[in-house]
């Protein structure tokens, strides 16, 4: 007995050192600190710990910071500068990867102390004199931008506006030379006679502001350090930076992964169903869910279905960036008042009307990339609306197919598609007999009756004197419509509408 304790406790100790070694297998290697909003030092003690948290795992190399600011106090943008400034000594690097819309002056500023700078579509670098830096602030951050190469012209007049800056082409050798005018007039004459072409950067009092969609700019930005990678997003920008094969718990985000962790696989995944054609069928298949599901009680399998395909849907525009959060809750604000409106309230009116409209303009908008602050894509949301309108569509279809399939499928009303438990039950007897067998004075064909709530196509009857489960043969039937019992198919009782010809009698 105390030789199996031993085995047991031995068993145990070589599990949990199995398991600590395939923990502390993969320390972090990479960190990504997303920050968004007006950066305050909470914002930045929380980032600046999250990083020595991941650096006290020994293999941490790159450092990630993704800005979308919309401004800051400059003493919480100092502070991020400097300790992002002092990972440079240590050997990990920093890259500031700039998101559209993001405010200029505040991203610089933390630009120039990473030792890359990755510009995201939209995005501008310059602008630091906005910030109103004073004197050992502006030696700081220019200390900081030559330190890992930059121009020290283009910091300069990034931090004061009052001269001109314009950038003089020379022949041989080949290269753009930054000066002011007067910089340019006081060149040796042997120097000035090899310029080829003058083009101006910014005029004095005007910020310097460098845009890489101008590929002039752009140039001048790259062959100077203000540019290294121009991503289309965060995936991209592994790409470009070879780090696409880093593994899930390789890469620890500050900001909370919020659907698949920023392993290569989760990216890959989420990428491939943003893709136009699987938008297409995910929306296809989950409003022809969603329709059936609302068409019958409870949760049934055509509920869970249309659930996986909108959670894809959302779950992976939220990794890619497609899709914000308000997005998704207008999304679910629709589908509540659909809901309501089949449920609860009689008819179809406003309820629905603005139901439908928020799953529509949730579904269009979730093919939208979001970026800060930036102008609305127009082809994005035209794409988007035609790829709604296409699913919208092919589902209408669908329900009108499938709704006269599914009534003369047995099996669909015993797995849930139709709840069978939740309409009048009759025995396979009384099925097989048209309803003359056991049950039939109950139940009978051609028995008629008023509809006591409205039928989509599921609801109840009082026929016979007696309430009962039934299911509309085709279209809805608006409660206090006459209906008339016309066949039995399993376990539902399929009823239509009865158009009164002579004298109403409870059966024909």
């Amino acid at each position: 007995m105390q030789s199996i304790v031993v085995r047991r406790k031995v068993g145990s100790l070589a599990l949990a050192a199995v398991l600590a070694g395939a923990v502390s297998a993969a320390p972090p290697r990479l960190v990504v600190a997303p920050l968004s909003g007006t950066l305050d030092a909470g914002a930045v003690g929380r980032t600046l710990d999250g990083i020595k948290e991941a650096e006290a795992g020994g293999a941490l190399r790159h450092v990630v910071v993704e800005l979308a600011l919309k401004g800051g106090d400059v003493k919480s943008l100092m502070a991020l500068g400097e300790g992002l400034f002092e990972l440079r000594a240590r050997g990990i690097i920093t890259v500031a990867f700039i998101l559209g819309g993001s405010e200029t002056g505040p991203s610089t500023l933390i630009a120039c102390a990473c030792k890359e700078i990755a510009l995201g579509p939209g995005a501008r670098i310059g602008a630091l004199d906005a910030l109103g830096l004073n004197e050992e602030s502006g030696d700081k951050v220019r200390a900081w931008a030559e330190a890992f190469g930059r121009s020290p012209v283009l910091a300069k007049r990034m931090l004061d506006r009052r001269e001109g800056l314009a950038a003089y082409h020379v022949s041989a050798p080949d290269q753009w030379l930054l000066l002011t005018r007067a910089g340019f007039e006081g060149l040796a004459e042997a120097v000035r006679a090899k310029v080829v072409e003058e083009k101006e950067l910014c005029t004095p009092n005007e910020p310097l502001i460098l845009d890489p969609s101008n590929t002039f700019q752009y140039t001048i930005a790259s062959h100077h350090g203000f540019v290294t990678y121009r991503p289309d997003g965060r995936s991209d920008l592994l790409l470009k930076m070879n780090l696409v094969a880093l593994k899930g718990e390789e890469i620890k985000d500050l900001g909370g992964s919020r659907v698949f962790g920023g392993g290569a696989a989760g990216t890959a995944f989420a990428e491939f169903c943003q893709k136009p054609v699987m938008r297409f069928l995910l929306i296809l298949i989950g409003l022809l869910c969603l329709f059936l599901e609302f068409q019958t009680p409870g949760i049934g399998i055509a509920g869970l279905a249309s659930l996986v395909c909108f959670g894809v849907l959302f779950g992976t525009g939220l990794h890619t960036g497609h899709v914000d959060y308000w997005e998704l809750g207008l999304f679910i604000v629709g589908c509540t008042l659909v809901a309501l409106e089949i449920l609860v309230l009689p008819g179809f009116g406003v309820a629905g009307i603005l139901g439908v409209v928020c799953i529509l303009v949730s579904l269009v908008l979730a093919m939208v990339k979001n970026e800060p602050s930036e102008p609305l894509d127009m082809n994005a949301l035209l794409n988007g609306t035609i790829t709604t309108l296409l699913g919208g569509l092919g589902a209408g279809a669908g329900v009108v197919v499938l709704g006269r399939v599914l009534l003369k499928n047995r099996f669909v009303a015993r797995v849930g598609l139709i709840h069978g438990a939740e309409i009048a039950a009759t025995s396979e007897g009384d099925a097989r007999s048209g309803g003359r067998g056991k049950g039939a004075s109950e139940w009978p064909i051609g028995g008629i009756g008023t509809a006591e709530t409205m039928l989509r196509p599921a609801g109840k009857a009082r026929i016979g004197g007696k309430l009962l489960d039934v299911v509309a043969e085709s279209e809805i039937i608006v409660a206090g419509t006459p209906v008339i019992v016309v066949k039995k198919v399993g376990p539902m009782t399929v009823v239509r509408e009865h158009k009164r010809t002579g004298g109403a009698s409870d059966n024909e």
